[in-house]
């Protein structure tokens, strides 16, 4: 009878210690949050598989088809001085669009360079300080692009012929050209206006009202809203913190704006208006965080990221970004960390631009290499790049399949 009691004390401790165990919180990457993505249609764009730096005007650095498996660079082509700033889009034909040095460090020209890396053509931009903005592909084949330093807008023909070009007669840092719907351009500008729109027949029809708080756009990018009524975009005054800020894109007052840093990623925005970003925290260093579209907090990530890196935003709703450490990190869009994947070492901190292909499949380019994992966090391939030893580069997925990665003086497509 003492032997039966006492199994049935052991039993009874088992199942107490089971039941234990059930109640421990299983962790957020065992069920990630899914937030279903769709491509938003913007008609002032090319139906291109890139047709502009970011993938999109919110910023996803997402592809629409499938990218490459191999990890093998096909071709190159050299450009004749290094280049600051990179620049990169694709055509509906698989034209890359790029602006990269003429002869100079200053010089910039755009270039047009077929699928066999045939140089098409090039149109000189003139001089620029922090590098002519990416082009865009427009709806009709038509390339924009603009030079910071001469300030003039320019369009051209598929052919390359000048279609037309405005001096906006304001000093631009515009990596990349924020577009509407409507075909409206958003160029991020100096002191004093951090923001000003474009006409497509090339007037200016407004310029920002907040000058006296918001001295310059933090590296010069503008991300849309989903529904095309807000422009995004990081500001800053010598005297006052980062922050991001939501403008109003019909009129360009201000219409709130949450805390952000220095060093914080260009704004991405889903498909339901959300906005993920970047910024500092002082407990463990830069986090992912992200905002509804009126900027109020939805949730601030507790694992550090590498400042100025990067996000991708999967078709599932997943951000992939570089982290702090040797890794890549993914998170589920209510900022679970999902899983990480390590990384050569020895990389240092330089180079974060993460992009996504259709199928989830996200690549990596960091210092001189560039990573593929499949969505689960499991290495493709990681080939090494000897142009990129800055890390400081731009990325685009053809409807080919192909990677294209522009470098410090090259571009090269990967299969």
């Amino acid at each position: 009878m003492q032997r039966v009691a006492f199994l049935v004390c052991v039993l009874g401790a088992c199942v107490l210690c089971s039941c234990a165990r059930d109640k421990t919180p299983l962790g957020p990457a065992v069920r990630p949050a899914v937030c279903a993505q769709q491509d938003i249609p913007w008609p002032s764009i090319a139906d291109s598989p890139w047709p502009m730096a970011g993938a999109d005007p919110q910023s996803t650095r997402r592809g629409k088809y499938p990218g490459p498996k191999g990890g093998k660079v096909i071709w190159s082509v050299r450009f004749p001085a290094s280049i600051w700033r990179r620049a990169l889009a694709l055509g509906q034909d698989g034209t890359v669009y790029t602006t990269a040095s003429c002869s100079t460090k200053t010089d910039r020209c755009l270039y047009a360079i077929s699928p066999d890396g045939t140089e098409l053509w090039s149109r000189p931009l003139g001089s620029a300080v922090y590098g002519s903005s990416t082009p865009i592909v427009l709806a009709d084949g038509g390339v924009l692009v603009v030079a910071d330093k001469s300030a003039i807008l320019y369009e051209f023909a598929p052919d390359g012929t000048l279609r037309w070009s405005y001096n906006t007669g304001v000093g631009l840092m515009t990596p990349r050209i924020g577009v509407g719907r409507d075909g409206t351009l958003y160029l991020v500008g100096w002191y004093p206006y951090p923001l000003l729109a474009i006409g497509r027949d090339g007037g200016v029809l407004w310029r920002s009202t907040d000058a006296s708080f918001f001295r310059w756009g933090l590296g010069g990018w503008a991300s849309m809203s989903a529904d095309d009524e807000v422009v995004y975009l990081m500001a800053a005054d010598t005297l006052s913190p980062a922050s991001l800020v939501a403008f109003d894109a019909h009129t360009g007052a201000q219409l709130w704006r949450a805390p952000a840093s220095w060093s914080s990623c260009h704004p991405v925005v889903d498909c339901e208006g959300n906005v993920y970003y970047s910024r500092l925290r002082e407990d463990i260093g830069y986090v992912l965080r992200s905002v509804t579209d009126q900027g109020v907090l939805r949730w601030e990530a507790d694992y550090p990221v590498l400042p100025g890196a990067n996000l991708a935003l999967a078709r599932d709703g997943s951000l992939y970004v570089r982290g702090e450490k040797e890794e890549l990190l993914c998170f589920d869009c209510a900022g679970h960390l999902k899983w990480s994947a390590p990384l050569p070492t020895g990389l240092g901190r330089y180079g974060g631009l993460a992009v996504v292909d259709g199928e989830g499949t996200c690549y990596l380019v960091h210092a001189r290499f560039v990573s593929a994992f499949d969505r689960f966090g499991h290495p493709i391939f990681t080939c090494e790049l000897p142009g990129l030893p800055s890390g400081l580069s731009e990325a685009a997925i053809s409807a080919q399949g192909r990677l294209y990665v522009l470098g410090e003086r090259e571009l090269y497509p990967i299969e």
